[in-house]
């Protein structure tokens, strides 16, 4: 803290320390500030009666960016981990990772400071640095599925799906019944062409949660992607008898025209556009990815736009 930010009689009477005495030594200042700083955080926090004062510490976070106590600060780690995680918790991810900036080097965090770090650069859209501060913190920490998990999400938003799809294989020899990674790593496998594998992946989600609408979903895409569009209709069937979403709809209505049963698939696709684009036809738009699927069943983008003035016309 400056010098004469804080009139010396002030803290004596608040703190009772006016028989404490400055040494010259530089460490012995640094020290005593440090001191004062965290009595003074103490009165303002514990003090009944602090709410009459302006309290410097209502704008916690901010201190990062007073150099004096930013000084104070960046020399303990511990320091540095309490605030940001105080910012993470806040949902504040990019002054999170300003705080871990300052720290000289990742390496003396623990593995879960290291989790808070990383998982605050990939909200802010720093996926490649994430990855350096996940990969280190799965060395302190080998087999935590928490990490690994951010680790692959990590090499996913970068585009590294092998890389991911390794991440999620280790995940299952650890854990091969758990839900969540079972169906991260049934997507894992369909997004690197592995459709066969992540047909039996997701067939083993349905098996252990027979009433996962999510497992029937996979499925059916997988099997609709997979040139099997009967296997495809038999599963949107089910899942158009329980709690559809809009786009259930509209893939059910792919499924319909891919099995030759035009008047269904108009039917299915009207019900998409009353949920999605306010009963205006005009408004009914086919993703690149779901045009792309279509021609593999030799529906031309002509054949796709007749199918659009057919249901702005009906």
């Amino acid at each position: 803290i400056p010098e004469n930010s804080f009139p010396a009689n002030e803290i004596s009477s608040l703190f009772g320390t006016s028989d404490i005495k400055r040494e010259k030594e530089p460490q012995h200042e640094e020290a005593l500030r440090n001191s004062y700083l965290q009595d003074c955080y103490r009165f303002f926090m514990l003090y009944y009666r602090s709410n009459e004062l302006h309290n410097p510490f209502k704008e916690d976070l901010v201190i990062l960016r007073i150099p004096y106590i930013c000084n104070i600060i960046s020399k303990d780690s511990g320091n540095i981990a309490f605030i940001a995680s105080a910012a993470f918790q806040t949902n504040n991810f990019s002054l999170t990772a300003e705080a871990f900036n300052l720290m000289p080097s990742a390496e003396v965090l623990s593995p879960e400071s290291l989790q808070i770090y990383g998982s605050s650069l990939l909200k802010i859209g720093q996926a490649e640095r994430a990855i350096g501060i996940f990969r280190l913190a799965d060395t302190l920490k080998p087999n935590s599925l928490a990490i690994m998990h951010n680790l692959a999400t990590s090499y996913r938003t970068t585009g590294n799906r092998e890389a991911a799809l390794n991440i999620y294989a280790k995940m299952m020899r650890i854990a091969p019944e758990n839900m969540k990674i079972l169906f991260r790593y049934g997507e894992s496998l369909f997004l690197n062409g592995q459709k066969a594998e992540a047909l039996k992946i997701f067939y083993k989600l349905e098996f252990l949660e027979p009433s996962s609408l999510s497992a029937k979903r996979a499925i059916a895409w997988c099997s609709l992607s997979s040139k099997l569009p009967e296997k495809a209709e038999q599963y949107y069937g089910k899942i158009l008898a329980m709690t559809p979403k809009a786009e259930d709809y509209l893939n059910s209505g792919h499924t319909a025209w891919c099995n030759g049963n035009l008047p269904l698939a108009v039917k299915r696709y009207k019900k998409y556009i009353q949920k999605t684009c306010e009963g205006d036809a005009r408004l009914f738009y086919l993703p690149a990815s779901d045009i792309e699927l279509l021609k593999h069943y030799n529906i031309s983008e002509n054949d796709i736009q007749l199918m659009k003035d057919l249901l702005v016309s009906s």
